[in-house]
């Protein structure tokens, strides 16, 4: 796998988390950050995982807690 495919798939996931936001009205940012944490508990999958790489990318020692929190109960 190339580094571009890598970052093809982290644009992708960025942006859909983005449009998913947009849907309720949020940007990213310092305001989306409990409401992506409470989205790591979707019950779909593929959710979870995009929005635990987007909580990744912010990078705050809170993200980082709550997305080692999800990911252990994986």
């Amino acid at each position: 796998m190339s580094l571009n495919c890598c970052m093809d798939c982290v644009n992708t996931c960025f942006e859909v988390v983005k449009g998913m936001m947009a849907l309720h009205g949020m940007t990213i940012g310092e305001d989306a950050v409990p409401a992506l944490i409470q989205e790591l508990k979707d019950q779909n999958e593929h959710v979870r995982e995009e929005v635990a790489d987007v909580l990744w990318q912010i990078g705050t020692a809170d993200v980082l807690k709550a997305v080692e929190e999800y990911q252990s109960r994986q």
